[in-house]
């Protein structure tokens, strides 16, 4: 803009603003319109001061002495001016930030003086208040001379303090005085006297003995102003200044005085005042205990020299802090407006942080007397036993509270407080009635129960006790309860989990072996989510395998467990057999989602030890998870993308998804002993790489799941160099799959975008070696989803390809390659090597074999084979791993199988003379056989026929061999597409 037009800008701002301010009507009713003309002349200033607008400042100055209506409003928009440059100075360059700063500051004495004259010569109130506020925000920043060597203090406590129009603006001033932080011995008098000056004005104004919750309850709004800048005044002053006035013996009763204040106005009802209090506290608290540490002594019971002055005051204070105690996250049962006990929806984050605070101040106060908190607590609960204080939001405080200090007392102390404090609430959840009080009394005591784990892990029949009770509460169906109940079970589980794996003292067999006999009637009436927390408390139970654990066979409790579970799998599983089309309804397919997210809660909480539970139903679970693809797939060529939508598609996908995700949480999980990487590689891995690269990559777009790239992405980083030889055949897969969405625009599918370029971060981080080895064609597709990432305009997803292509040590990842092998053969795999051929249909899913005790030697190849035509895939066995999973036999092969010297040829017989191998826990053959008789099995079916063993697996589908197989290879062999060599518009 010109620079003329900007000064007509400027004069025509400076005329309205003068025009409105001068007439005290015409502001009045036009408030909002000259408070925005005042934000446009400040923004303007901004701009052009102090370089074309030097005399900006003499200016507001000299037209303020001459009428005080524009005065008035000229100290409006120097507050706002010094709000804009010391507080809100982002939208400004640093440079020029810290020009305005120092040119305010070299000029600021005209403006202090402009304070001064219009604090001696006006008796306007509404000015006087204006000219405070202004002085106020500058007072965060002026000079502490303009201060400390002026009367501005005096003038502030003496003159408008005392004033009841005044009294909420100068208090501000004072604080923000108080709130300076000034070192020297030569300030502890002026603080000293300030603090002397306020006390002995708020003892006429408020006299000590006035009940203030009461009088608040009461009060007009500037008298509640008035209360809560008292409450920031203390908690300023006390914050930078206490240890000035401990300084002097003649102080100590006004800050006993100032305390007692502060805690008066801590028990108003009103929750911002609290917390302004609340911080203090924990502060105080907090230095209170290290003043004890510092002095030497000893802390628990003891009171220091320090703490000595305030003894009067710390009970009420622990008293006022226990009965405000905020909610913990723990508690899932409140208090609505209606006054209803109901289920909370929805985690409050600042009522958790300030239940931190407060918990933290409790337990330096009780660190400095024990005994103290204990008989607070011991006598608050006592008067809701006899009735003299019932009430819901009382109880809650204190049990919240008494949960909070778990840990600051010594052993024999909290055994006697806590069994006290349980006792009491047994008590009087027996003597009360109404499902909602013993809703608040159940969710107290399994709150405060699972806050002390070492007390229960010290005193098994309590803890058995208190099991059984949260057992009782799963059965209740009041809002909330049963959530309870199984959360405090899973923390307590996650805490005594070897209690109930040993034998106890008195006990004729270990708990857990009980529970497993009680589960079905504890869990009958809790809902799938609850039941998850349930199974997962168990999970965590089960995974504890420490040397003191010796009187339980984990893997027949798992199984004990887990058998209403199977049972209901094999439900389905039976329908499904005898009918088909009743295992694509949507009723079985959300049966199925519940089942695997089960299991999903198991294994994520029960680790290697899940693969016992999963050997039962595996083969099963990869056969529904194709045929559901297949389903899936049949729709969508029939009715178009939009069969996605469908309630039955829904169904259906999640329950693959669901399946997806509970062998990702296997794989993560997964270790030794029972899962190691040789089991994965040789029992878990054939089984299910297969298929689910299968069914990922031949889906439909629409129906494609990423969570295949999280579980590839979990392979790769469990098994690491382990996998490399699969990973090219991975990576062909997931391309297939992922790169015909993600090369459309950069919008859409954003999770299956990050999830992709994790899943090359990860196959540069561990299977480097792999990436050395691709053909050249899929190597430069790698190199090109990379950049082609980068270019992308989310920033998370340039990240994770950034990520993806960071260097890798590849220090020991590179394979052995042999001479003879071209880097254009996907196999790969040493040729001279003794082979091991098995026959398997195209479709079916391969089933792992081994001679009795056999080593596959270095470079042994595993080829899986089938009818001229089908596809063939080689596998590099790792040198000398037993192909066995710790604690299982070694894998039988079925009939017809035999040894010949370097190759294992193996002629699959009939299924019913495939017996199970001796000492799997029940179902485990499945793992090797994949299936009983007239199972859902996909590898039974004849070649010529395509009708499935036992007369069931004809029901699920046909293989498909001869051409159909060469095709399908074809097909396969097709699925590399190329990235485009320009981004879309």
């Amino acid at each position: 803009m010109p620079v003329e037009h900007r000064s007509g800008v400027k004069q025509y701002v400076i005329s309205v603003i003068t025009g409105l301010s001068q007439n005290r009507e015409a502001s009045t009713d036009q408030t909002t319109f000259l408070y925005k003309m005042n934000l446009v002349l400040v923004e303007i200033v901004k701009k052009e001061w102090p370089e074309e607008w030097p005399d900006f400042i003499p200016q507001i100055v000299e037209l303020s002495r001459n009428n005080e209506q524009i005065c008035e409003n000229n100290m409006r928009i120097l507050k706002l001016l010094s709000e804009e440059v010391f507080l809100f100075g982002a939208d400004q360059t640093s440079t020029k930030n810290r020009v305005l700063k120092e040119t305010f500051k070299d000029q600021f004495a005209q403006v202090f003086e402009l304070c001064n004259f219009i604090m001696a010569a006006s008796q306007e109130p509404s000015l006087l208040v204006m000219t405070l506020k202004t002085l106020g925000s500058f007072l965060t920043w002026m000079d502490s001379r303009y201060i400390f060597e002026s009367q501005l203090v005096p003038l502030l406590v003496n003159t408008y303090f005392v004033r009841p129009v005044f009294r909420n603006a100068a208090l501000e001033c004072i604080t923000e005085v108080a709130g300076m932080k000034v070192d020297g011995v030569q300030f502890d008098s002026i603080f000293q006297g300030l603090f002397n000056a306020i006390m002995q004005q708020l003892m006429v104004m408020l006299p000590p003995d006035v009940n203030l919750p009461e009088a608040y309850e009461s009060a007009p709004q500037e008298d509640e102003l008035f209360v809560r800048n008292l409450a920031l005044f203390f908690t300023t002053f006390f914050t930078h200044h206490l240890t000035r006035l401990e300084r002097s013996a003649g102080m100590r009763d006004l800050i006993l005085r100032g305390f007692n204040y502060l805690l008066g106005i801590s028990e108003v009802d009103d929750e911002e005042i609290f917390k302004i209090c609340g911080d203090y506290y924990h502060q105080f608290a907090q230095s209170l205990y290290h003043s004890s540490l510092r002095d030497g002594m000893r802390v628990s019971g003891t009171r220091t020299a320090r703490g000595d002055i305030y003894k009067s005051i710390l009970s009420r204070l622990q008293s006022i802090v226990i009965s405000r105690m905020a909610k913990p996250e723990e508690v899932l049962i409140v208090e609505d407006e209606a006054g209803q006990i109901v289920r909370e929806k929805t985690k409050d984050t600042a009522v958790i942080a300030q239940y931190q605070m407060q918990r933290e101040t409790l337990v330096y106060l009780t660190h400095l007397d024990y005994e103290r908190t204990q008989n607070i607590m011991l006598e608050k609960l006592s008067k809701h036993v006899d009735g003299s204080e019932w009430s819901w939001q009382a109880l809650n405080t204190l049990c919240w509270a008494v949960g909070s200090i778990s840990g600051a007392m010594n052993e024999e102390e909290e055994k006697r407080f806590l069994v006290t404090v349980i006792r009491d609430l047994l008590s009087l959840c027996e003597l009360k009635r109404g499902k909602d009080n013993k809703a608040v009394i159940a969710s107290n005591i399994m709150y405060v129960v699972g806050q002390y784990p070492g007390f229960l892990r010290a005193h098994w029949k309590f803890l058995k006790t208190v099991v059984n009770k949260l057992f009782e509460f799963m059965h209740e169906k009041h809002p909330g309860v049963q959530d309870m109940a199984c959360d405090t079970f899973l923390k307590i589980a996650q805490k005594c989990k070897r209690k109930f794996l040993q034998l106890q003292v008195g006990e004729s067999r270990p708990y857990i072996e009980q529970l497993a006999e009680d589960l079905p009637m504890t869990i009958c009436d809790l809902e799938p989510h609850q039941v998850n927390t349930f199974y997962e408390a168990i999970g965590t139970v089960l995974s504890d395998r420490g040397a003191s654990v010796t009187g339980v066979n984990r893997a027949e409790v798992l199984a004990s467990v887990c058998a209403p579970l199977n049972d209901r799998f094999a439900q389905i599983r039976a329908v499904g057999a005898t009918n088909s089309a009743a295992l694509f309804e949507v009723v079985a397919a959300e049966k199925l989602q519940s089942f695997f997210r089960t299991n999903a809660s198991i294994c994520s909480a029960a680790g290697s030890i899940y693969i016992y539970q999963l050997s039962t139903f595996y083969m099963d679970a990869l056969n529904i998870f194709a045929v559901y693809t297949d389903r899936i797939n049949a729709e969508i060529q029939s009715n178009g993308e939009v069969a996605v939508r469908y309630t039955q598609c829904k169904a259906l996908r999640n329950a693959r998804r669901e399946f997806v995700k509970l062998l990702t949480t296997f794989i993560s999980s997964a270790g030794e002993p029972e899962s190691g990487p040789g089991v994965l590689l040789d029992v878990v891995l054939p089984q299910m790489l297969g298929p689910v690269l299968t069914c990922y990559s031949k889906s439909a777009p629409a129906a494609r799941d990423s969570e295949v790239i999280l579980l590839c992405t979990a392979l790769v980083e469990k098994l690491s160099t382990h996998i490399v030889d699969q990973v090219p055949r991975i990576i062909e897969a997931v391309f297939a799959g992922a790169l015909e969405l993600l090369t459309q625009n950069f919008e859409d599918h954003p999770d299956l975008r990050v999830r992709f370029y994790r899943f090359l971060r990860a196959v540069n981080s561990n299977c480097f070696g792999a990436l050395a080895t691709l053909p050249e064609a899929q190597a430069k597709l790698v190199i090109d989803a990379i950049l082609w990432a980068i270019k992308h305009t989310d920033r998370s997803i340039r990240a994770a390809a950034e990520r993806a292509h960071r260097p890798a040590d590849v220090s020991g990842l590179l394979p052995d390659v042999p001479a003879d092998v071209s880097a254009g053969d996907p196999g790969r795999a040493d040729r001279s090597a003794p082979q091991v051929r098995l026959p398997l249909a195209c479709r079916a899913a391969p089933t792992p074999l081994s001679h009795r005790g056999a080593r596959a030697g270095a470079g042994a190849a595993v080829r899986y084979g089938g009818e001229p035509g089908a596809h063939e895939l080689q596998v590099r066995a790792r040198p000398h791993v037993r192909l066995a999973a710790p604690g299982l036999p070694e894998f039988e092969a079925g009939a017809g199988a035999a040894v010949h010297g370097e190759s294992l040829r193996h002629q699959q017989g009939p299924r019913d003379l495939q017996e199970p191998a001796a000492g799997l826990p029940r179902g485990a053959e499945g793992v090797l056989r994949g299936g009983q008789p007239g199972a859902l099995s996909r590898g039974d079916q004849s070649p010529e026929t395509g009708e499935g063993g036992g007369g069931a697996a004809a029901a699920i589908g046909s293989a498909r061999t001869g051409k159909a197989g060469r095709e399908t290879g074809r097909r396969r062999r097709s699925l590399r597409p190329q990235l485009p060599e320009r981004m879309p518009k």
